[in-house]
């Protein structure tokens, strides 16, 4: 719905409603977030498929890794998920940021590892803090 000037008028009430929130002492992020993260974790479950219970890097690879200091865990692993769609897996984590230290270990372990790794802003752990970072075997890529 718009007003006579062409402006959004559900979107102006959305601010003011947000507006309020934070005078109140609430944080507007946090609402966002509990709003929009089930969608979103519904969009995730379309795009990369289930969360697979108990598994690691080995499942991801169909095979042992090559470099075992980095077994479990990269630099700026957060909230971390395992996941498969139609024989495809993905390793996901959310972080909250990337330090360039970390993007470039990271990089350097997908090239070691033969990953494919994209970063993108739809995170369904906590919308609008968090990104998304999905690696998944690259001769599983399209």
């Amino acid at each position: 719905m718009t007003d006579f000037l062409g402006k959004d008028i559900e979107n102006q009430l959305v601010q003011e409603a947000l507006k309020h929130l934070e005078s109140a002492g609430k944080f507007a992020d946090s609402v966002y977030a509990e709003a929009v993260a089930p969608r979103w974790a519904v969009w995730a479950k379309g795009q990369y498929g289930a969360i697979r219970k108990a598994s690691w890097w080995q499942w991801l690879f169909h095979r042992p890794m090559r470099n075992y200091e980095l077994e479990y865990t990269l630099p700026g692993d957060d909230h971390v998920e395992y996941r498969e769609l139609d024989g495809r897996r993905y390793r996901i984590s959310q972080p909250y940021q990337i330090l360039w230290g970390d993007l470039c270990d990271m990089v350097r372990f997908c090239k070691e590892n033969g990953l494919k790794v994209h970063i993108h802003g739809r995170s369904w752990y906590y919308p609008g803090s968090t990104i998304v970072v999905v690696m998944e075997p690259a001769n599983d890529a399209p």
